[in-house]
């Protein structure tokens, strides 16, 4: 196997190592079956191959999935005495792992690498994941949300439910200020709306005494919910607009795609008004009482500023980027595909829409080294990059910072479409 030129590339089970072997030219990624579940990467970007601990990207459902850039042999079926290769290796891998635990992992959308090595840390591991999955995605992403190392992090939380240890005391091993009653809380979300961005909500929610208080006095805690009071907005909303969020979430289908849920779509208006009264609105903040006033605010809003073509959904085209694009970095041009890149990536780029009309912002998408969304901002006569974020407002990888960076560089030392002379 050469991982130095990336020759050898797809997936494959071994039945000698019992170890799954997912490459690509750029990572190798390693996963050592159930029970001793543990996940490897070889980095290419870093100086030289380095190995690292690091979840894998796989989703446990039905059929079994990668959560990344799929290899050239995963739809291949090949068989040898020692190695499965293709799909039948992510299938293989799966199968041994209990049906129980498969059940637990494949209840929440995502986060199944790090769920799946914490359930292996043994029974009083799977019975939390199964009892609070709240707590548990709090214990597994805080080497995410922290910054700090995902070994520590994982090895940790097993060792702290293993002991048989106060799921307060747990978190506060975590860095959560806990009372009595938060764990009780946290059990009121489903694991179902446990997803990258609700899970950094989460986090966020649980930090503030007051967002605890109301979030008391719901009887489920949606990840639509968890959007809202993880967000500025949350002020403007009252207990009673929650309660009709939460309900709405109840109400949709599982399989309805998560960006496409009646739900997600009032969120996705908060935050629009949110960024619009921020930047266009009166002193005083909106109150929200329900979810149709919420829609009646932002329909008041366009309307107030001559837009009431967006109470439609506004098509056309947007101002020329002031940057070319290459194969690897594309400027979006239209409205629809801002909207697109916005519920997609499901983040509120889509809110951008004004300034990106005024010549203030521009936005564009970033394909390579990783799916991502890039925002530039006009201040002070010259453009600077505002954001760069993953799915779900997730940090982007290293390697994707530094070859956006090294674009953006190289595009400031050429032509510019500036803004107009009045902006």
């Amino acid at each position: 196997m050469q991982l130095l030129d990336g020759a050898v590339r797809g997936v494959w089970f071994d039945h000698v190592e019992d170890v799954l072997h997912i490459t690509s030219p750029d990572f190798h990624y390693t996963l050592t079956a159930w029970p001793h579940v543990v996940a490897r990467e070889w980095d290419r970007f870093a100086r030289g191959w380095s190995r690292v601990r690091r979840p894998l990207r796989v989703r446990l459902g039905r059929p079994p999935a990668f959560d990344m850039r799929r290899p050239e042999q995963l739809a291949l079926d090949v068989f040898t005495p020692r190695r499965v290769f293709g799909a039948r290796a992510l299938a293989t891998y799966r199968e041994r792992i209990p049906p129980r635990i498969v059940d637990a992992v494949a209840a929440f959308p995502t986060f199944h690498g790090e769920l799946l090595e914490f359930a292996a840390g043994g029974q009083a591991c799977v019975d939390l994941l199964v009892g609070n999955p709240a707590l548990v995605i709090l214990m597994v992403t805080a080497w995410d949300f922290q910054g700090v190392s995902y070994v520590g992090v994982l090895d940790r939380a097993k060792q702290l439910v293993a002991s048989g240890m106060r799921q307060r005391d747990v978190l506060q091993h975590v860095g959560i200020t806990a009372s009595d009653a938060l764990p009780r809380l946290l059990r009121k979300v489903p694991a179902w709306s446990l997803d990258l961005m609700t899970a950094a909500a989460l986090e966020d929610a649980v930090q503030s005494p007051d967002v605890v208080t109301r979030l008391h006095h719901l009887p489920v805690v949606t990840g639509a919910v968890l959007q809202v009071v993880g967000k500025p907005a949350v002020r403007w909303v009252s207990d009673r607009f929650l309660r009709e969020l939460q309900a709405l979430s109840l109400t949709e289908e599982r399989h309805l795609e998560h960006w496409r849920s009646p739900s997600q779509r009032a969120v996705n208006e908060l935050v629009t008004l949110m960024e619009l009264w921020e930047e266009h609105g009166p002193e005083a903040a909106p109150r929200i009482d329900s979810v149709a006033g919420l829609g009646r605010q932002l329909g008041n809003f366009y309307v107030a500023l001559g837009r009431e073509d967006y109470l439609d959904g506004a098509t056309g085209p947007l101002p020329d980027p002031p940057f070319p694009g290459t194969g690897d970095i594309e400027p979006i041009t239209t409205r629809e595909e801002l909207l697109d890149e916005s519920e997609r990536q499901r983040h509120c780029v889509a809110s951008y829409v004004f300034s990106i009309e005024n010549r203030r912002r521009a936005v564009y998408r970033v394909l390579r080294p990783q799916r991502a969304t890039l925002s530039l901002r006009y201040r002070d006569g010259t453009w600077e990059i505002e954001e760069l974020r993953g799915t779900a407002n997730a940090e982007v990888r290293h390697e994707t910072s530094e070859a956006v960076r090294s674009w953006f560089t190289r595009a400031v030392e050429g032509p510019t479409t500036p803004p107009p002379a009045c902006a």
